[in-house]
């Protein structure tokens, strides 16, 4: 049970009910039976320890109430864009390796749209989504009128399972077309999470052909055995390596992606195979903890309230993440003539837990 105490906002108790806990947050009070899901306590709070008695009738008043919390918490998804270039180094410890380049890009994106006021944010009620910034910020591309543009995507799935791979890649696209009007691209790379074997990825390149307005399907940090199967069912147009653009590879692998006409990327060496771990994200947004517990009433924040440590040059592998990272894409658009990039970002899908 849960119950909002403010200067215009009550909830009924059942009658008879004591020994509950308040929790004094500025501007609302809430009260929580102890034991009963209650949160780590957050910044500025002040524990009663008295009981709490409350008055035979209670009344209240939602249009009064704009910071009412939800008793029943629900697992709500963040779509966070980045479409700036403009790296913000982080704020907490965080292994030295490996160096990754986008949790500085999304700290940038958070700043940007979280230190605005009001937050720059949308939370969809119905479908417990929080999208960041909010939608009416992005720049969107008609369908159609980017002809002269070349589109890329590069999809990293992270959190799902080998029957799910499908669908997540689908859905990634879906969320790029909704969102920025992109809904066909010229090359799309994708990267499977790191325990996917080759039966799996043979499984998953099948599917493929299924998702219309994608002309060219590549992949994403394989090998060359995983690389040789997957050719003899259609040949990936691309293979993108986590490598800097001066390294050198083995030349039998840029012999045999020759000999199957596979062209060979490099990603620069800071993107990988988990290119935004779930305990980065979670310790960037545990900086917005307040901003994305008003933003989202009904999502669970409580976990976000602590950052996860570093300890041994790794992050603490004990700790539990109030977040997980679904999939990140990135889009780039070159122009076909000029070789001007037109547009480019990143975006996440994740699950506050």
């Amino acid at each position: 049970m849960s119950i909002i105490v403010s200067s215009s906002c009550f909830w009924q108790l059942a009658p008879g009910y004591l020994g509950p806990r308040v929790i004094r947050r500025k501007p609302i009070y809430r009260v929580d039976t102890v034991g009963k899901g209650l949160p780590a306590q957050p910044p500025d709070c002040v524990f009663d320890s008295e009981p709490y008695q409350p008055p035979p009738l209670c009344v209240i008043l939602l249009s009064q109430c704009p910071f009412l919390y939800h008793s029943t918490l629900t697992m709500v998804r963040l779509i966070l864009f980045s479409g700036s270039q403009s790296p913000l180094p982080v704020r907490y410890a965080r292994p030295s390796k490996p160096t990754l380049a986008i949790p500085p890009l999304v700290h940038r994106a958070l700043h940007t749209a979280l230190d605005a006021q009001p937050p720059s944010a949308l939370f969809d009620k119905s479908a417990d989504t929080l999208v960041i910034p909010n939608p009416s910020a992005f720049v969107k591309h008609t369908s159609g009128g980017d002809k002269e543009y070349e589109v890329t995507v590069k999809i990293q799935v992270s959190a799902a399972t080998p029957s799910s791979y499908y669908q997540t890649v689908k859905d990634a696209l879906q969320v790029l077309a909704d969102r920025k009007g992109l809904a066909a691209a010229d090359i799309v790379l994708v990267g499977l999470p790191d325990g996917a074997n080759s039966a799996n990825w043979v499984d998953f390149w099948k599917s493929l052909a299924d998702i219309p307005n994608v002309q060219q399907w590549g992949t994403l940090n394989i090998l060359e055995p995983t690389l040789l199967k997957l050719s003899d069912i259609r040949v990936p147009f691309a293979n993108e390596l986590n490598v800097s653009d001066c390294e050198k590879l083995p030349k039998d692998y840029t012999t045999f992606a020759a000999a199957k006409g596979i062209q060979v990327w490099a990603s620069g060496g800071k993107i990988g195979s988990d290119p935004l771990p779930a305990a980065d994200l979670h310790n960037l947004l545990q900086e917005f903890q307040p901003v994305v517990a008003e933003l989202a009433p009904s999502a669970n924040t409580s976990a976000l309230l602590s950052p996860i440590g570093c300890q041994d040059d790794a992050f603490d592998a004990s700790a539990k993440t109030g977040v997980s990272v679904n999939w990140v894409l990135s889009y780039t658009l070159l122009s076909r003539t000029r070789n001007i990039v037109k547009d480019k970002g990143y975006i996440i899908a994740a699950e506050l837990v």
